[in-house]
């Protein structure tokens, strides 16, 4: 029984007596902080990355000359558009406007088939987005072709990396 005990202690990290001592709240406090870290660096590699993907495939005019465009390809731009400010939206309200205006505790989306609110929107925002992403990509298949997943999708993750460094 101790050999087990001694092997979870050395795999885990952390001690296996009372929680309430300051050796396990320090090593909770370095997780946490290791973790906003790791989310920060993550963050910033995500935009970083969405920037370089930006100027490379020069995305300002290419969205210009989508936008000049008369046709389907614009209007399907614009209702990509929408629908992935519906997800946003989405996010502000989950992540903003609960915990801080309604004051409801902030929420566990590990566990998000058995909160009311969450099962509500996250199905909502997961058919918002993929639509939107999905419209995107097909909305600039004229200008960047086999090219143009890698483009929309390098985009969204830049805007979920920033989205991250506030959520």
């Amino acid at each position: 029984m101790s050999d087990d005990r001694d092997v979870r202690r050395r795999t885990i990290g952390i001690s296996m007596e009372d929680s309430s001592d300051d050796s396990s709240s320090t090593v909770t406090r370095k997780s946490k902080r290791k973790s906003r870290i790791t989310r920060l660096l993550t963050s910033i590699r995500w935009i970083v990355l969405s920037s370089l993907v930006c100027w490379l495939f020069d995305v300002p005019s290419s969205v210009q000359f989508i936008l000049s465009l008369d046709g389907w390809a614009r209007n399907l731009f614009y209702l990509s558009g929408i629908s992935l400010s519906i997800t946003f939206l989405i996010f502000l309200y989950l992540n903003f406007y609960l915990p801080y205006i309604k004051h409801t505790p902030p929420p566990n989306y590990r566990l998000w088939n058995r909160d009311e609110t969450l099962k509500k929107y996250i199905p909502i925002a997961t058919v918002t987005s993929t639509l939107g992403i999905l419209g995107f990509i097909i909305s600039c298949w004229k200008i960047w072709g086999f090219f143009s997943p890698l483009v929309v999708s390098g985009m969204l993750m830049g805007i979920v990396g920033i989205m991250n460094l506030f959520g």
